[in-house]
């Protein structure tokens, strides 16, 4: 490990544009080739590792196949066969469980409902009201569905179509959230 810039970094890195402690193993750049090659790809000005927590994993892979799966739902795609009720309540399962696990990573929880008010500016304030709204609407599509005479009778579709959008968008305002960091 050499020595620059008052801190200790790559083998070889010597020219720096930065002297921010947590940059400047980011943004130096080796005189000569390094081995491990790990340090010509941590070296590059785009790389920057993130280590997200476990509940925030949890959150985007769970709540993103719920809503996945209540857009298929929508769309007439699952939902039937010998037991009908159970690809919504799966759905809804993954959705919740994604929901309910993406608090465990918040400093204050008592103040979580906070976060949805700040929708016009925030894409996870938007996740957050998109999230509510399609569970809502997915609520309303599956009684429909029971009680109305299901998709062939057509009364399915318009509802089935709103939850649809609704659920890829709550999908789009997560993949949002983490472009813009």
């Amino acid at each position: 490990m050499t020595h620059f810039m008052g801190r200790t970094g790559p083998p070889g890195a010597s020219r720096c544009l930065s002297d921010t402690p947590h940059r400047t193993a980011h943004r130096c750049f080796p005189d000569e080739p390094v081995w491990p090659m790990k340090w010509v790809i941590i070296s590059a000005p785009w790389y920057s590792a993130m280590h997200p927590a476990y509940s925030v994993i949890i959150f985007t892979t769970l709540s993103g196949a719920g809503f996945g799966l209540m857009a298929l739902i929508g769309l007439g795609i699952g939902g039937s066969g010998p037991h009908p009720l159970a690809a919504p309540a799966l759905a809804v399962g993954l959705a919740v469980v994604g929901l309910i696990s993406s608090t465990f990573h918040l400093g204050h929880r008592e103040r979580a409902w906070r976060a949805l008010s700040q929708w016009r500016s925030s894409w996870l304030s938007r996740e957050g009201v998109l999230a509510i709204a399609t569970l809502i609407a997915f609520a309303a599509h599956m009684a429909i569905i029971m009680f109305g005479g299901g998709m062939l009778g057509g009364r399915g579709i318009p509802s089935g179509l709103v939850v649809a959008v609704l659920a890829l968008s709550t999908v789009y305002a997560t993949a949002m959230i983490y472009a813009s960091l």
